[in-house]
């Protein structure tokens, strides 16, 4: 984990230092009041096992004054890759969705005609439910949704859930699969500790990998990014949560569809570029957010190295592509906005560090004002700042 130091009045940051380094952080979620960091540490293999076991999740206490993150708890994810975490309204209970793998296991099972034949299995993929002990530290894992009621392209091989979203009224959690590109809402049962499946969920476009999903503050307003597709959706949802798909935008100006990433990079950056080492240079969407008034979206493209700006119609929820601005680096992959809304600030995965644009009144972004090099940045979250308001 780096710490980095923000200044709220003109963008610039500083790299203070990076704690506990060995960790594979994808995800995080700050509880402010208990001043708590919750973190899926993203493994295939937990250090526990010989071999396999999955992800673990961990709690943080910060302490603002030394800035220095302290062990709080440490639980199995009981899945490979946990992938993204949410407290409840409450903060009594954390939503975890995990990644899974593509792992596979061969078996050769007896069939009920009396020969022998051929089972492949996989990890288990799921949504699982942690209650928070009274100081905030994790507690036991008391329900699990496993996504296996859906067939998934071959390049999945089976779910791959990637969200658990609260939605602003903290009635929802909402879940994009990758696997099988459902779209979940689920709702907590206090009494019973268990997340309950809102109806059927949502089948968005075939092998399209939803990924990651932002609410609108204020209305029953939906967004979705996609991993293998490079629309944004727009969905309304109702009191049971019950999806209704209102339309798509593309992340890229039009001539750019359907090139092959080089093509596209060399395009927005002006560049040509080498393929990384290790040839993998996938044109997918990344990290995704929602300006806190609810009028502009912001869209991370890896193979890009870009960012996607949205403007929202506030009564339709229709979207309205802006700008496609490039951004220094490689693989870009989170987002956030600073906590007064003037900023965004921008990781790149595998070279670039973390970059910081200013927000126009209009919703574009302006120039880079400041950059730090840091490698594997993924994703980010505001410790500290002043809200807008």
């Amino acid at each position: 984990m780096a710490l980095l130091d923000f200044d709220e009045e003109g963008g610039a940051l500083r790299h203070l230092d990076t704690q506990f380094p060995e960790l594979s952080c994808n995800c995080t979620v700050f509880d402010r009041e208990r001043q708590i960091l919750y973190i899926t540490n993203e493994l295939h293999e937990n250090p526990d096992y010989p071999k396999g076991g999955g992800g673990l999740v961990w709690a943080f206490r910060y302490d603002a004054q030394s800035r220095c993150f302290t062990p709080l708890s440490r639980v199995e994810s009981s899945c490979p890759c946990p992938a993204y975490l949410s407290l409840d309204r409450t903060k009594r209970y954390l939503v975890c969705a995990n990644h899974s793998s593509f792992n596979a296991v061969t078996r050769a099972v007896k069939g009920p005609d009396g020969f022998w034949h051929t089972e492949v299995i996989y990890d288990d993929a799921f949504v699982g439910l942690f209650r928070l002990k009274e100081d905030g530290a994790i507690g036991e894992l008391v329900d699990v949704k496993k996504h296996s009621a859906y067939p998934a392209p071959p390049h999945t091989l089976h779910a791959h859930p990637h969200t658990a979203l609260m939605s602003p009224d903290g009635k929802f959690f909402a879940c994009c699969d990758k696997g099988d590109s459902h779209i979940y809402f689920y709702t907590l049962d206090y009494e019973k500790e268990e997340l309950r499946l809102c109806g059927e969920p949502f089948h968005d476009c075939e092998g399209a990998s939803p990924r990651y999903c932002a609410f609108h503050p204020t209305k029953k307003l939906f967004f979705v990014n996609h991993e293998r597709d490079m629309r944004v959706t727009a969905f309304r949802y109702d009191e049971n949560g019950a999806l209704e798909k209102l339309g798509s935008a593309f992340a890229l100006p039009e001539e750019l569809l359907g090139l092959p990433t080089p093509a596209v990079r060399e395009a927005l950056h002006g560049e040509s570029a080498l393929p990384p080492a290790d040839g993998l240079w996938p044109l997918e969407q990344q990290g995704f957010c929602l300006s806190a008034d609810g009028r502009f979206l912001y869209d991370m493209l890896n193979g890009a190295d870009a960012v996607a700006v949205f403007a929202v119609e506030k009564e339709t929820g229709a979207l309205t592509r802006l700008q496609t601005v490039p951004v220094e680096g490689r693989w870009v992959r989170g987002g956030v906005l600073s906590p007064d809304g003037r900023f965004l600030v921008v990781s790149a995965l595998q070279s670039g560090g973390v970059s910081v644009f200013p927000i126009c009144p209009n919703g574009t972004l302006g120039a880079c004002v400041s950059r730090v090099e840091l490698r594997g940045g993924s994703y980010l979250t505001f410790l500290q700042g002043r809200d807008k308001s």
